[in-house]
């Protein structure tokens, strides 16, 4: 991490290591609250480099041996003492962080390429299924690392990938060839998801000539987009785009990457056939990215990224044969063993983590001193963690806000038998109307769409028109859509507004995530709403596989 300016004169002179860790017995609702992730250790770049960074985690090993051990750490809790024990689960990086750590080689200086299994750079550009590449394991590591010791260290290093034995294999639970899984916010929208932008833009614009760059940019830039979707809102594409490199040409950080691609359709895909291949297979991404980014998975939906990604792998070579994977493609064909191993993805990726990077870049402006920046920032840091947990029982689990509340007649209520359905004795309490309410970081205000229920596969929309609050209870009083069904090419549902009422309790929505409705350019769709999801949402038919 970068606390400077990246293209100023002091790029580089204070870059730091950030180390955090997160306790994974917290819910995983809760584990992306900035203040839950630890700080570790903060570590200028230039120490790792000149100490290596196994000497950098040497203290953190020698602490987590002891966790590990049968008698555990003695904590004093509530004036007892309790021995507690734990492990570490999984480490999660960019790759080349990941292959620090973990002992491997830089990709450009290794023959085996990746992290979790033995693939060459060439086996990467025609197989796309993990099962076509033997894994690394355990056993396989140590016998390689022997050879390592051998007089001709040098070649081995280079042949098997690996440079030395990472210290976190001193630990029992953890091994670096199955504790490293993909990042997927680094290897989908910050690899995979600008290439295959780029490749499928040009030639829409190029060679098929369906619209011009500025045109796509007009309509990036006055797109209407809705309140869950404006904090990420994506930039207009640079003029220069089709004449540079996609890493180079696509200046969106993770999130606005995420927002261009689910928006997308819906921007430009009137101007696109149906039967286009290009935008089919970026189709084909926008489903992948679906379904790594839901928050609740099943191995039988792994077993389906599985075939959906050789698809889209298989399809995107015969449309660019020109195009080179990177790794990156590579590593998305292991994402479905990772998930049977880990369960959502989403839940360890590095998203959460970059966001606390920016609580330290913020701090590090205002302080101006970068005199021992690093101790600086981890006082800091400590002294904001004490803080929080002054107030311990909201530590983990932060009171809802509230905004602007007035009392609230039910018997004025258009919706006073379904509220009273849903709240029950609600006649003997005091009601009140809000104007928004923050629930577990997620704010619910009118005119946002959320998923009230699923008939089969598909979701039930209501958009929100008022808010109740009842004994701390929030209730939202919704007007129903009529779902007409899933439009692929789109990539959103299709819905009519009903004046059908809908009335459910905040926690009992089947998805917390807020929608918005939308509408295409097309204008034969002109009456015609649409609701894109921001990920795959767990429906009935896959609740019963």
């Amino acid at each position: 991490m970068d606390v400077c300016n990246p293209i100023g004169s002091k790029a580089g002179v204070h870059k730091l290591g950030m180390f955090y860790y997160t306790i994974t017995n917290i819910d995983p609702k809760l584990r992306s609250r900035l203040h839950t992730i630890m700080l570790l250790a903060v570590v200028e770049s230039q120490y790792i480099t000149k100490y290596g960074i196994d000497t950098i985690l040497e203290p953190f090993i020698e602490e987590m041996k002891a966790l590990e051990s049968p008698d555990g750490v003695p904590f004093e809790i509530n004036g007892e003492t309790c021995f507690l024990r734990g492990a570490l689960t999984s480490v999660v990086a960019d790759n080349p962080a990941s292959n620090l750590l973990g002992g491997f080689k830089n990709l450009s200086s290794a023959y085996r390429k990746c992290r979790h299994c033995f693939a060459t750079y060439e086996s990467t550009q025609t197989k796309f299924t993990a099962e076509e590449f033997p894994a690394r394991t355990e056993r396989i590591h140590q016998k390689q690392f022997k050879k390592l010791k051998t007089p001709a260290a040098d070649v081995y290093k280079v042949s098997f990938g690996i440079s030395r034995n990472s210290t976190l294999n001193e630990l029992k639970e953890f091994h670096v060839t199955s504790g490293l899984p993909p990042d997927i916010m680094h290897d989908i929208f910050e690899g995979v998801a600008v290439v295959e932008l780029h490749c499928m833009l040009s030639a829409l614009i190029q060679e098929y000539k369906l619209f011009g760059l500025a045109k796509l940019n007009n309509r990036i830039k006055k797109f209407p987009y809705g309140i869950p979707d404006r904090n990420n809102k994506p930039l207009p594409l640079p003029v220069t785009y089709l004449s540079k490199s996609p890493t180079e040409a696509l200046k969106q950080n993770s999130s606005q990457t995420w927002c261009l691609l689910r928006l997308l359709p819906l921007i430009i895909g009137d101007c696109v056939p149906n039967d286009n291949p290009n935008w089919a297979n970026f189709l084909r991404l926008l489903m992948l990215v679906d379904y790594v980014t839901a928050p609740e998975t099943t191995r039988e939906i792994a077993g389906y990224l599985r075939d959906l990604i050789q698809d889209h792998h298989t399809c995107f070579k015969q449309l660019y044969p020109e195009r080179r994977l990177t790794p990156k493609f590579h590593h998305l064909v292991h994402l479905p063993h990772y998930i049977i191993q880990y369960g959502p993805l989403v839940r360890m990726w590095c998203m959460r983590y970059e966001a606390k990077h920016c609580y330290f870049k913020r701090w590090a402006k205002i302080t101006g001193n970068y005199k021992n920046i690093a101790k600086s920032l981890a006082v800091h840091h400590q002294k904001h963690i004490c803080y929080k947990l002054a107030d311990a029982e909201n530590f983990l689990k932060p009171p809802s806000t509230v905004g602007p509340a007035t009392l609230c007649d039910l018997d004025n209520l258009s919706y006073k038998d379904l509220l009273t359905e849903t709240c029950h004795g609600i006649s003997e309490r005091t009601i009140y109307r809000v104007n928004w309410v923050e629930i577990m970081g997620t704010t619910y205000k009118p005119t946002i769409l959320v998923i009230v229920d699923y008939y089969q596969d598909v979701p039930i929309f209501g958009e929100i028109h008022d808010i109740i609050s009842v004994d701390q209870k929030f209730y939202l009083a919704t007007y129903l859509f009529i779902t007409n069904g899933y439009n692929p090419h789109y990539h959103a549902y299709e819905v009519l507004k009903s004046s059908n009422q809908f009335v459910c309790e905040v926690s009992s929505l089947r998805d917390h995530h807020p929608l918005w409705v939308y509408q295409s350019y097309d204008i034969h769709l002109i009456r015609t709403f649409f609701v894109p999801l921001k990920y795959h949402v767990m429906n009935n038919i896959d609740l019963r596989i």
